[in-house]
């Protein structure tokens, strides 16, 4: 029986040697694409966009970020739709969230 409860993010991690970012979800998701506006990376005080949609499997939302634009600050990620893309297998949409701790491994 699937929770009934949003996705909840329990994890962001962002590779720099492959430029893979992988976000994990407490529950199963419906498996598609995630916008690429509606995501804001901060990684080792750089902004980083999605190169193309990220891909929503399982439990976890990933894809590869693009080159760096200077921005200041903590390693942080933010998820700001609409779209509401990310949903959980459930019926119900993961919610808007702001400065997400991310973990940046080299």
């Amino acid at each position: 029986m699937q929770p009934l409860k949003p996705p909840l993010i329990l994890s962001a991690v962002y590779v720099t040697g492959t430029k893979i970012l992988t976000l994990t979800f407490d529950h199963p998701l419906k498996t598609g694409t995630s916008a690429v506006g509606n995501w804001f990376v901060r990684a080792a005080n750089n902004r980083r966009a999605p190169l193309a949609p990220l891909v929503i499997a399982g439990s976890t939302v990933s894809g590869e970020l693009g080159n760096p634009l200077l921005n200041i600050g903590p390693d942080v990620v933010n998820y700001n739709p609409p779209p509401f893309d990310v949903v959980g297998m459930n019926g119900l949409q993961l919610e808007d969230f702001g400065d997400f701790p991310l973990t940046v491994v080299p």
